[in-house]
């Protein structure tokens, strides 16, 4: 289940950049 993780990763990528952003706000 290679789709399962990569898709997990892919989330967890998007709620740092989603920290940074509020972070730098």
């Amino acid at each position: 289940i290679v789709e399962a993780s990569f898709v997990s990763s892919l989330f967890q990528l998007l709620i740092q950049c989603g920290e940074v952003e509020q972070s730098q706000s």
